[in-house]
């Protein structure tokens, strides 16, 4: 392999498995030179327990189980590969402030929740073909019933323990912006940051009773915390201090309004070229909220790199909000003339899991001199009289193709009862019932419930 062109070893290497990697390293320096690279493109701090999913593409590289106040003490131990970064994804643990009086909220609220299947616990020589369901039923509720009093002790313990760990990142605050600025200032080479939140399954001596009852469902009970908020003003922060730009940012679990207008931020966004925000509460995007929000200001940093920009609701999951209609404006237009925000070198935009008002869109869209790819994922549009119909006509020419994927709404049904939700829409089904040709487009299904549509080439 010595003999091969450092090209042809580049490529092999790059096929290989993160074990084939760490053995590589240990052959000679050639190859440890070739394989280093490779093997720490990604750098990953997450939570102790961290469980699934994982960020995008991160299951074949390195990861570090962190807690956010001991992140000093884990950062020395990958300064010597830092300069080979390319992406640093970011979920170490936090302990936010009211976890636990969230958890047992939840355990109340669970009370009224339908029992699932996967609660029910048969007994040793029982007929599953032919099963109590009414027993079985009632069984799983009367264990939901008596959680809270039973796990009273290992609450108050785990409370107990978690303060513990507050006061450690109160206290570790500025060794950890030292030490995070000292690791930025080697990623000569990082191009793309990506922040999760820590999601874990148990604590101290609790284990949540399902494989669906994770941290993830206590925090996104809350409308005014974002971990990954945080995680962000503390490394937009370091980001400054060191001087270090990015050029592709996603924020997974992102509430808007608590984004911050500071220098650090201001920082962050300059230079961007890729923005992706998963966000799990978009109330504030309501036509009718009065919420102030920071990030027009920060996105006109990012004005003239940015290149592609997705605002998903949900994130993990498709999460249409329950009502309202949503506006880009709220978020996406001069907060002084109030007309939309518009990005010279903007190519792609990606919208998903939103009712949203159809001028909104439409007007951004039109703002942005070179966009030439769109892609709508649950996108329920909320303006009577203006559907998928009246989108494609006012497309802008610039505009070459377009994506509908998920179920999607076409306008409200006539005499809905405000607020609009997703249910009081017409469902917009484009391969039973596909755009006039007058609009010039014309959709072909590429994949079940997704249609890309491209214009029609006039003879």
């Amino acid at each position: 392999m010595d003999r091969l062109p450092p090209e042809t070893i580049l490529q092999v290497m790059g096929e290989f498995d993160l074990t084939d990697l760490k053995n590589m390293r240990l052959v000679n320096k050639q190859l440890a030179a070739t394989a280093t690279p490779l093997l720490f493109a990604v750098l990953s701090f997450y939570g102790p327990h961290h469980v699934e999913p994982l960020a995008s593409n991160d299951r074949t590289f390195p990861k570090r189980a962190v807690e956010l106040g001991k992140l000093h003490e884990a950062i020395p131990e990958i300064l010597s590969v830092a300069s080979v970064c390319k992406k640093l994804i970011f979920s170490p643990a936090i302990y936010r402030e009211g976890f636990w009086d969230d958890y047992r909220t939840y355990l109340q609220d669970l009370l009224e929740e339908p029992v699932r299947e996967d609660e029910f616990e048969y007994s040793p020589g029982s007929d599953e073909d032919e099963p109590d369901y009414e027993s079985l039923y009632e069984a799983a509720y009367n264990k939901r019933l008596a959680r809270p009093e039973e796990e009273r002790p290992r609450i108050l313990a785990a409370e107990e323990e978690w303060e513990v760990k507050r006061e450690e990142e109160k206290a570790s605050e500025d060794k950890n912006a030292a030490a995070l600025q000292q690791m930025l200032g080697r990623m000569s080479r990082l191009e793309e940051i990506e922040i999760l939140p820590w999601e874990f399954a148990g604590f101290g001596d609790l284990s949540f009773q399902s494989l669906i009852q994770r941290s993830f469902e206590v925090d996104i009970m809350r409308n005014d915390i974002s971990t990954t908020v945080d995680l962000l003003h503390i490394l937009a922060s370091s980001l400054r201090a060191s001087g270090r730009h990015v050029e592709k940012l996603r924020i997974h679990q992102c509430i808007p309004e608590l984004l911050q207008n500071s220098p650090g931020m201001q920082h962050a966004f300059t230079g961007l070229r890729h923005l992706r925000l998963d966000m799990h509460q978009v109330d504030s995007l309501l036509e009718d909220s009065s919420a102030p929000q920071a990030l027009p200001s920060l996105l006109k940093f990012a004005q003239p790199t940015l290149e592609r920009l997705e605002l998903v609701s949900g994130g993990k999951w498709p999460q249409l909000p329950s009502t309202g209609v949503h506006s880009l404006n709220r978020i996406l237009a001069d907060e002084e003339t109030g007309s939309p925000l518009s990005f010279p070198s903007l190519q792609s935009f990606h919208l998903g899991s939103m009712l949203v008002s159809t001028p909104s869109l439409i007007g951004f869209i039109a703002a942005q001199p070179k966009v030439s790819t769109l892609e709508f994922s649950y996108v329920y549009l909320a303006t009577t009289g203006m559907g998928w119909t009246s989108l494609a006509t006012q497309l802008p020419e610039v505009v070459t193709s377009w994506t509908v994927s998920g179920a999607v709404g076409d306008g409200p049904i006539a005499g809905f009862r405000p607020p609009l939700g997703y249910n009081w829409c017409t469902e917009w089904r484009p391969d039973q019932n596909p755009l006039p040709a007058e609009t010039g487009w014309k959709g072909e299904q590429v994949e079940p419930l997704r249609t890309r549509f491209q214009r029609i080439e006039t003879t």
